[in-house]
């Protein structure tokens, strides 16, 4: 999942309520969004092993807009992942 945009949440993936993703070996790099440039998770859950998320943006400049992971509510488990260069 690499060079995506979304104006608001999830550049690369948006989780949202009951949503559940796994994930084995991905690459998310070089997305970008509001909140969660990578990935966002709301009330969802999210799992991933191996792999990367790195170069990914949140352009959120109040707070914390989460440039790899944004997470409010739900879960994230990560096993084996890089987490490289996001902002």
């Amino acid at each position: 999942v690499s060079g995506n945009s979304a104006p608001n949440r999830g550049g690369g993936i948006a989780i949202i309520t009951i949503a559940r993703l796994d994930a084995t070996g991905s690459v998310i790099n070089g997305n970008t969004a509001l909140f969660g440039g990578g990935v966002y998770v709301s009330g969802g859950t999210f799992h991933m092993t191996a792999g990367s998320l790195s170069f990914n943006n949140a352009t959120q400049t109040v707070g914390d807009g989460g440039g790899g992971i944004f997470q409010s509510g739900g879960g994230t488990k990560l096993l084996g992942v890089l987490l490289s260069t996001n902002k």
